[in-house]
């Protein structure tokens, strides 16, 4: 699907304390994660109120994201995932 092509400029931008780049990775994962938690089993409030506590987790962590070990996406989704299942 190619959800990281231009992914690791923004990252960059955003550690270096350019939040509005946040807001671009938001734009650009908000349709593919509904996606996800939609097939996970979501109805649309609570796939919404995940989707928000992901951005939220990965804003706050994303220090501690280290793309020689996952791509940005499988990141983002599985913490969507774990919150999903809790």
């Amino acid at each position: 699907m190619g959800l990281d092509v231009d992914i690791k400029p923004l990252i960059e931008r955003i550690r270096n304390g350019d939040r509005q780049a946040f807001g671009q990775v938001v734009i650009f994962y908000q349709g593919p994660l509904f996606g996800f938690l939609g097939r996970l089993g979501l109805n649309q409030s609570h796939a919404e109120e995940i989707a928000q506590e992901t951005f939220l987790q990965a804003w706050k962590r994303l220090g501690s994201y280290d793309p020689h070990l996952a791509a940005f996406s499988t990141w983002l989704f599985t913490i969507a995932r774990n919150l999903a299942l809790t």
